[in-house]
């Protein structure tokens, strides 16, 4: 069915005819002169081919123009979907993604006509990294959302929300569902530290949100962001990792720079000082190595070396870099044991919850590696061992992630095991607290393609396409629309749902253009 409408002044907001602010508006009609109308000869769609996420919508940007490229106004148009199981376009042009699949976007002016080819993907998340009380996540056509502690930006977007932590004092900005990242180019990948995030670009640059005050976004001040600012500097990248307030990144030749506070040699550039822009990771020799994989904790950096070896550097107060020693390194020094290792993952934050504190609760830092398909960590929170130490249990893991005080892994079959400080329920094996030194079979039966530990909290992306969080949700981290509680088994996780028909511009995510010519 077609829905006949009329370009105007302004429709909800879409750019208008007349007040056009791209190169094709001509000056010498529009912006309150009248603009003559005059047959239209051609009609096309620009680019011709767009993509969508289910519950998503886009306006359709219609522009007449005669032959000189002046704008024409008062020009009839209809739209029509071929498929409105998929998508449909109401009288303002706005399109609704209702369900996976093609549709066909078709627009008539006068005798003429143009078609645009719409392609509706799943919204679903395809990854999850947990941090300090946030959680970002990755969906497809590189759309990024977040939720959890807003306080300094963290998110990518201003919020409005309070949530209450233990204590009123704790009373913060937050978000207790996923929402889109605001300004967001399309990302490859996402990270989300303590209180930052960083997203490597498709096109290989990074962008990193939130706190700046040792320049840890890497965009040459120590200016907070609410909204993706491009890391200054850096060569293409291929994996960025955001930490305490440090990240780093690694280039598709595994050279590896980092940026932000120093303070404990984290940057792993030999000089002790905070850097606002990427700086290569040195060697003693200052020269650089090469690196298969790198992750950021909240004052150390681990990395691989394309052999599997494991270097790390920074604060090592509680053994976290896994010399034998309790000495920091401002250079990536080897982590003892020759094991060969297929992944990494440094602890995402020294701080527990104030209440554990109170208790006698000390804080954490540690790292975690895979070495043919064992758990080994190393550090304080799980145990204390200054070198790698075998995880107990005989379990193999494929997928292995540090916490704030807790490590979660996962099997070849997607089961789900996480070990470790429980305070806050983020073992996932039911109401606790239930401490564990040995791995623990997260409750529900669920099998995962994905997990990640955040502080106190874990997340993982069930073979189903579903997301789940638990643990602590008293800043919104388990994304399940509630706060100040804690959940000791998997919650699913607020997923977008199907919109109404009815337009509304703040929701816009992105414009189909056309171009009328007469």
């Amino acid at each position: 069915m077609y829905r006949v409408g009329r370009i105007l002044a302004a429709i909800l907001g879409i750019v208008s005819l007349a007040c056009s602010s791209d190169s094709l508006t001509s000056p010498k009609c529009g912006m309150g002169s009248p603009c003559p109308a005059g047959p239209i000869s051609s009609l096309r769609f620009i680019p011709g081919k767009d993509s969508l996420l289910v519950g998503e919508r886009a306006r359709i940007v219609v522009r007449a123009l005669d032959s000189a490229g002046a704008p024409i106004t008062n020009v009839p148009f209809a739209y029509a979907s071929s498929n409105t199981r998929v998508a449909i376009v109401d009288d303002s042009g706005v399109v609704t993604a209702l369900d996976t699949g093609i549709a066909i976007l078709n627009l008539r002016a006068g005798d003429k006509e143009a078609n645009d080819s719409l392609f509706v993907s799943p919204a679903t998340f395809i990854a999850l990294d947990g941090g300090g009380e946030t959680t970002c996540a990755l969906q497809n056509l590189g759309r990024s959302k977040c939720w959890g502690l807003n306080s300094v930006g963290q998110l990518g977007f201003s919020s409005d929300t309070v949530c209450f932590g233990e204590f009123p004092q704790d009373s913060l900005a937050c978000s207790v569902y996923p929402q889109e990242v605001s300004q967001a180019p399309r990302f490859a990948s996402i990270s989300a530290g303590d209180s930052l995030t960083c997203g490597v670009v498709t096109d290989g640059t990074a962008a990193c949100w939130g706190f700046n005050s040792s320049g840890q976004l890497g965009n040459g001040t120590a200016i907070k962001s609410t909204v993706p600012s491009r890391v200054f500097g850096a060569a293409s990248l291929s994996l960025v990792t955001a930490g305490g307030r440090h990240a780093c990144g690694l280039t598709a030749s595994g050279v590896a720079y980092c940026w932000g506070n120093d303070s404990a040699g984290q940057l792993g550039d030999a000089r002790r000082v905070n850097s606002t822009t990427p700086i290569p990771v040195v060697t003693s020799q200052q020269t650089t190595m090469l690196f298969a994989s790198l992750t950021a904790g909240y004052m150390h950096t681990c990395g691989l070396t394309p052999t599997g070896a494991a270097y790390c550097w920074g604060d090592n107060s509680r053994g976290q870099l896994g010399t034998g020693t309790t000495s920091s390194s401002d250079v990536p020094v080897p982590v003892a044991g020759n094991l060969i290792f297929s992944s990494i993952s440094a602890s995402t934050d020294t701080s527990i919850s104030l209440v554990s504190r109170l208790a006698g609760a000390l804080p954490s830092s540690f790292t975690c590696g895979l070495a043919g398909g064992a758990a080994y960590c190393w550090g304080a929170g799980i145990g204390e061992p200054s070198t790698p130490t075998l995880v107990s249990g005989g379990i193999s893991f494929v997928q292995l992630s540090a916490g704030g005080a807790h490590a979660c892994g996962l099997t070849q079959s997607g089961k789900a095991y996480c070990w470790g400080y429980d305070g806050d329920d983020q073992l996932g094996n039911g109401p606790g607290p239930n401490n564990s030194a040995t791995p623990v079979a997260v409750v529900g039966g669920l099998t995962f393609s994905s997990i990640s530990a955040g502080r106190r909290h874990s997340c993982g992306t069930a073979t189903d396409g579903t997301s789940y969080c638990w643990g602590s949700d008293v800043y919104g981290a388990l994304g399940n629309t509630f706060q100040a509680a804690f959940r000791g088994m998997p919650q699913p996780v607020e997923q977008p749902g199907l919109i109404s028909s009815t337009p509304t511009a703040a929701v816009t995510v992105a414009s189909l253009k056309v171009e009328l010519r007469n």
